[in-house]
């Protein structure tokens, strides 16, 4: 279902697409106007996302690096923490990773990503990420601009996918309709 935005108040809405070309009342400053395309919602990509990875005594996971998959209708490189145990995430860098997915020509066109309202955060299984190291691998890309910035050579990519000990998998997702320009997220990282 379309998610939409009242004009007035910016709230936001789900709509069926059969109400599209409907008088529609927004539940909240009670806006009467006619449901149409320019209503649906564009998010905004915060500037900045900033994770902070914690250890089940609240301290930053420090131990070894670990890998960070982000979504948002594109898959991003994986991201590698830091030794402070935190990643950050630029617009700069959802652009590069949007860049990539174009460029391999999957799609026909580049769609209106700004429709999307979740980007999804999330540490892989060791397993899981094993099988996906191994499909990127198979896809029979060369490296991308953006995963060459970040890792050099496909054999360095394929191995920033798969952490040093398995964990147990954890997951997030940002609502671009209620977050700031600059987000931050705490992760627990706990290994097996």
């Amino acid at each position: 279902m379309p998610q939409c935005m009242c004009p007035n108040c910016k709230t936001p809405f789900p709509a069926r697409s059969s109400e599209f070309g409907e008088n529609h009342c927004c539940t909240s400053c009670g806006l009467e106007f006619k449901l149409d395309v320019v209503h649906l919602a564009r998010n905004q990509l915060p500037n900045t996302i900033r994770i902070q990875l914690r250890d089940t005594d609240g301290n930053p996971f420090t131990r070894f690096s670990v890998p960070v998959l982000v979504g948002y209708g594109y898959q991003f490189p994986p991201l590698r923490s830091d030794k402070r145990g935190q990643v950050l995430i630029t617009k700069n860098m959802f652009m590069k990773a949007q860049r990539d997915e174009v460029a391999t020509g999957i799609m026909d066109h580049r769609g209106d990503y700004s429709l999307n309202r979740f980007i999804h955060i999330r540490v892989p299984q060791q397993s899981e990420a094993i099988a996906i190291s191994k499909a990127r691998l198979g896809s029979q890309w060369h490296i991308l601009d953006f995963e060459k910035e970040l890792y050099g050579d496909m054999n360095s990519l394929i191995a920033a996918y798969v952490p040093e000990q398995d964990i147990v998998p954890v997951e997030i997702s940002v609502d671009l309709s209620k977050a700031d320009n600059d987000v931050e997220l705490e992760l627990l990282v706990k290994t097996l």
